[in-house]
Order: C-alpha cells, then structure tokens, then sequence
C-alpha cells in the first residue's frame, strides 16, 4: 500500500526526561491529529528507540552525559511497520526513513534544534555541517519475493485466513489512563489560555502549569498504586510489570566491520545475519565429524507420516498465554479452530515430510537481543531470545514427529533460522525426537554463547551415559 497522505506536526516538548512530563506529553498528542510528529528539545540521554505502551514508537537523539537539547519523532502506531531507519547525527540533528511503498522508495524526515545563541560559532557551523550531510545522502532497501511451491501455499494459506479470523474475534482491552478526568480537563484549559497571547505570561497561567505538574505526578503515584494492589490481589506480576514499563527499546545503530556504524533497519539486519552466519558455519566446520555421525543415526527416509487425530490432540493441548512468533498468530487462536485446521496442518506437515523440505518463513523466529554489556554498537554484547511461530512449534511437540526423520528435512530444521523483524537475530531449532521411541540424544538443547561447540555437548551427554 502506497503513502498518499500524511499529517506531519512539529512540537517542541521542553523536556521528556521525566516520567511525568512524558506522560503529560501523551495526553496532549491523543487530541491531535497526527501520523508523524517531530520532536525538539526532547532532553533524554543517548539515542534509541522505544516501542510504547499504546503502538506507537518514540525515536530520539540526546547527549549521553546530560538532559540539554534532543531532537526525535513520534510516529503513530499504523506507520511503525513502515520504519525503515533512524539516524541520529547528533543532539541536534536527526534523520527518519520511511518506505513509502514496495518499490523502494523512501520519505526522509529531518528534526533540527538550531543552537541558541549561547552557544559559539563552533557549535553553529557544526549544526550547519551534520544538516548538509543528511541532506546529501541517499539511501534504498532491498527486497525479496519467497518461492512459490506447495507447501508455501498452504502456510500461507493457513496464515492468512487465522490472523483475519483473529483480527474479526479479538476485542481490544481499553488501556487505563494513568491521568484523572481533573487532570485532562485542567491539560484542556490550558490549552485553550495558549491561544491568548496576553495570558501566556500571566500570573493565573503560571499557577495553572504548577498545579498540572503537581497533578500529573499524584495521579502517576495512585496508578503505580493501583497496579500493585492488582498484583497482590492476583498474583501475577505480568500486568503490573507491563503497565509500569514505559517501553521496549530496539537497536537503531549498529556498527560495521570498518568501524563505521550502521542505522538502516535493513543493513542492522545484515549486519546481525552475517555475524551469526560465521558464527555457525565455524561451529558446523569444527564439528564436521560429528555431523557424519549424526546424519547416520537417520538412514530410515521412511518416516511415518502424520495423523489427523495427534494434529488435533497437539493443537489442544498447547500451552495459553504465550507469546506469538513471527507470523503472529496465537496459541489460543490454534486451539480454538483445531477442528478446522487439523486436517489443512496434517496436509502441510506430511507435505514437509514427503519433499524433506519446509516452506518459506516456516522456521523463521521472532528474536530479541538482550543487551548485556559494554558497547551497545557492537553485536558481539548481545544476546538472542527467539520465539518460534506457533504452527512450527505445534509440528515439533506433535506426538508424530518421528525419530527417524528424512535426513535432508533434518537439516533444514536444524540449521540457523534468521530472523526478518525489526529486531534481527537467530535462533537454534533442533527436531525434537518422537515419545515413540527413546531418543538417541537429548534433543532439544541451548547454545553456550560463543563458548561451548557442538562436540563438547555431545561428549559431555556420552559421559553422562545417556545413549
């Protein structure tokens, strides 16, 4: 679908550093009309991205020692798939890129904060410089189209039409606002005293911002409260922990093999795809012994073949309440069609085991990289936490999969899958043996990051005597 308009509004915030001024931020935005706002005088430290509470996505650009200056975007919740790259040239001067269409064409939106005149020539030029260096680069995308063979069309087939059934079923919860109604009215009133030049600098006008500030921060106290007295009375403490957080962050520079950094969300991909494509091929390369070895314990290609009734028992007997994959369809959207979908997903899963293949997007994973420490432009100083997509996952713990599975199908299970998403990574899929028989190995294990190979956990699981 291709951008034909677009309500593109600028603000200059004063400060978003606190958590009160950018929950009275929040509340200002919801009545505007907006798809794109940029920001000035953000004030937050470093450069980053948040994914927020309600969809929406805030990017910024700050010093990394101090709350002075800023710039960033508050982008809507239906452009966030269209985020193509971020770039922050410095606290005073940032770039977005967004994909206006599929033919690789981008919209560029630059946010300035011009220095005041306190500051010296130095800072001006160098103001002027970051601007014409944005202004002269150009940037473009990549795409790719999946092959289109049988299986593919059935997986997607069966995507398709669940997220529309989803889409149709799902009522939304109304999020619960952390602001009191006298607190919106009050944020009302003074919007409307802006309008008259004259009261700006009026004593009743001042008053008024106090009061809201004061506010804003009891209201923030009683909604932190309510919260907690929800989590004793429950005993959960998973929407406590969601409401209380004031977003995800996602990596927005990554740096290359020059020294250079990355910001395009499409090159940060590559970059974490070739990374962990050496990785694995070096790991494979020491371990080819063992891989010989393992190809030998799957000489019988004649795997049996799937049943409607394990589809079934599998599909209701999956765990609720987690999170989706890649292809976003949940657990609980599986379980309640498992009538319908039991014989199209037996097709699909025997269609996998007579071509000992997978279609595309199969196996990929939405993945997170935990940031550990040291260098945040560095991949090495991140960690991957994968979630499978739940049709894959349903495929794995059926009962039928066997212990004997074609080897060419086994490969393809096990190898590196990479993620597509926003935040790039890999994941690890090993097949699960059959209860059937008893396994040969222990069949579903982790990686030891960038340590332990493939030999030693094989060696370790020998010694162990398990057979």
């Amino acid at each position: 679908m291709t951008l034909t308009k677009l309500r593109i509004c600028t603000f200059n915030a004063r400060s978003l550093c606190s958590q009160a001024r950018f929950a009275e931020f929040q509340a200002e935005v919801d009545k505007i009309k907006h798809d794109i706002i940029g920001i000035a005088e953000v004030k937050r430290r470093g450069s980053g991205r948040l994914n927020l509470p309600n969809d929406a996505v805030l990017l910024y650009a700050g010093h990394d020692n101090k709350t002075a200056d800023g710039v960033g975007f508050y982008v809507s919740p239906h452009l966030k798939s269209r985020i193509a790259g971020f770039n922050a040239i410095s606290p005073c001067v940032a770039e977005l890129l967004l994909s206006v269409d599929r033919q690789d064409r981008m919209l560029c939106l630059i946010q300035v904060y011009a220095p005041t005149l306190t500051h010296n020539n130095t800072v001006y030029d160098a103001f002027l410089d970051d601007g014409s260096t944005l202004l002269a680069r150009s940037a473009q995308l990549n795409t790719a189209t999946p092959p289109n063979d049988e299986a593919a069309d059935i997986y997607r087939h069966i995507v398709t039409n669940v997220k529309a059934a989803m889409q149709l079923a799902t009522t939304h919860r109304p999020r619960t606002l952390a602001l009191s109604v006298e607190t919106l009215d009050m944020l009302q009133q003074r919007r409307e005293l802006k309008r008259d030049a004259n009261v700006r600098n009026s004593i009743e006008f001042a008053e008024l911002c106090k009061t809201i500030r004061k506010a804003v921060q009891h209201d923030l106290q009683q909604h932190h409260l309510q919260l907690i007295d929800e989590a004793i009375r429950t005993g959960t403490l998973r929407r406590a922990r969601s409401g209380l957080a004031k977003g995800r962050r996602q990596i927005t520079t990554l740096g290359r093999n020059d020294g250079t950094c990355a910001f395009m969300t499409a090159e940060i991909m590559n970059i974490v795809r070739s990374f962990y494509k050496s990785f694995y091929h070096s790991s494979q390369q020491n371990n080819s012994s063992y891989a010989d070895d393992d190809t030998s314990d799957v000489e019988n290609d004649n795997a049996p073949p799937f049943l409607e009734s394990e589809i079934r028992q599998a599909l209701q007997k999956m765990k609720s309440g987690t999170s989706p994959g890649y292809d976003g369809i949940t657990a609980e959207a599986l379980s309640a069609g498992a009538e319908s979908l039991a014989p199209i997903l037996t097709r699909l899963f025997n269609n996998c085991l007579d071509h000992a293949s997978i279609p595309e997007g199969f196996a990929d994973a939405k993945t997170i990289l935990m940031f550990k420490k040291g260098d945040a432009t560095d991949i090495k100083n991140y960690r991957p936490i994968s979630l499978l997509n739940t049709i894959t996952k349903y495929s794995l713990r059926s009962s039928e999969i066997a212990s004997t599975p074609s080897s060419t199908l086994q490969k393809q299970l096990s190898k590196p899958v990479f993620d597509r998403t926003s935040q790039p990574s890999i994941t690890y899929m090993p097949l699960m043996s059959s209860s059937r028989r008893p396994p040969n190995i222990i069949s579903l294990f982790s990686w030891s990051w960038l340590t332990m190979r493939r030999r030693s956990i094989r060696s370790r699981i020998q010694v162990s005597g398990k057979h």
